[in-house]
């Protein structure tokens, strides 16, 4: 039962948090093109690799897996 608040607490928490990943990412294409013109696609590329993991449901929790 000691575990119940972190199960539960991930399903509002991961939205957020790979939200605020994705905008960070975002956000730092345009410093990043006065770096370097590669950074821009390469930053554009691994936002694309965030839209797998945006459905939250598909991730199995600790207590669904089924390693002993």
């Amino acid at each position: 039962m000691a575990n119940y608040p972190s199960y539960t607490m991930f399903y509002p928490l991961y939205p957020i948090g790979i939200g605020a990943e994705w905008w960070l990412l975002y956000q730092a294409i345009a410093p990043g093109a006065k770096i370097s013109p590669v950074i821009p696609p390469i930053f554009y590329f691994c936002l694309l690799l965030y839209i797998p993991g945006m459905d939250c449901r598909q991730v199995n929790l600790p207590h669904e897996s089924n390693f002993p």
